[in-house]
């Protein structure tokens, strides 16, 4: 996306833009420290916290995320079409089908966290591994041992 839009925005603006990736963590601390005059974040709740602050001046939705949990086509928590985030992932924890969480403190890992908990979930046990690392590799790793969520189908969509 970046690279769509910062050619234009320079060439109207007269300016370069120096990107800084980092998590949403990460960039809005820096946004607190003044060392950004931008932020793309994901995670509402944590902007709302950095606006009340008073960090802020403006804050606009850009675009959203979707958060998928997907599994093997084998689906062995019987979860394929399922529409609720919450009762897919009690559907999951109840069927003892592995489960790979990213386990990086990640805004994706704290929304899969907050998934159990409004289930009713201990995600605990031989069943759920925290891996530690990010999307890619989670993904990768989950599709080598057929457990939830590889790559291959789609079983729940989540807008927010």
């Amino acid at each position: 996306m970046l690279a769509a839009i910062l050619p234009k925005f320079e060439s109207k603006y007269g300016g370069k833009v120096r990107v800084v990736a980092v998590g949403t963590g990460a960039a809005l601390k820096l946004g607190e420290q003044g060392d950004a005059e931008v932020l793309l974040v994901h995670a509402r709740a944590l902007e709302d916290k950095f606006m009340a602050a008073g960090y802020g001046s403006v804050r606009k939705d850009v675009m959203y995320n979707d958060f998928i949990i997907v599994g093997p086509r084998n689906d062995p928590a019987g979860g394929r079409g399922m529409k609720d985030v919450i009762a897919a992932t009690k559907k999951i924890g109840a069927s003892g089908a592995k489960f790979i969480s990213r386990g990086d403190e990640s805004v994706t890992h704290q929304m899969e966290k907050d998934y159990w908990k409004s289930a009713g979930v201990l995600p605990s046990g031989a069943w759920y591994v925290s891996d530690g690392q990010g999307m890619g590799p989670v993904l990768n790793i989950t599709s080598e041992m057929q457990a939830t969520p590889p790559t291959v189908q789609h079983l729940c969509r989540i807008q927010r």
